[in-house]
């Protein structure tokens, strides 16, 4: 697998159908293999998942079980981007 060269950061709280648009029009970029994206579910009351088109790309989820706000759940999206880079 490529390493990926730019992160998407998508922050979501009780929002599993704009996430799907979100990650889908992501996925059909012409270098999606060079982009990771990083979903960050921001206190939910039903955890999102990842759309099925997603399965072999580098996604993934991570919860926070209270709400932070959104640009706290894009900061550590980009902590999680950077640490990946390491």
């Amino acid at each position: 697998m490529i390493e990926p060269t730019v992160s998407i950061i998508i922050p979501t709280k009780d929002g599993q159908e704009l996430l799907n648009r979100s990650v889908g029009s992501v996925i059909s970029q012409k270098f999606s293999d060079l982009i990771e994206i990083i979903v960050i579910d921001d206190g939910s009351k039903a955890p999102v998942v990842l759309p099925r088109s997603t399965e072999r790309r580098r996604c993934r989820i991570i919860r926070n079980d209270k709400s932070v706000g959104p640009a706290e759940a894009r900061n550590m999206g980009a902590v999680i981007a950077r640490e990946s880079r390491k």
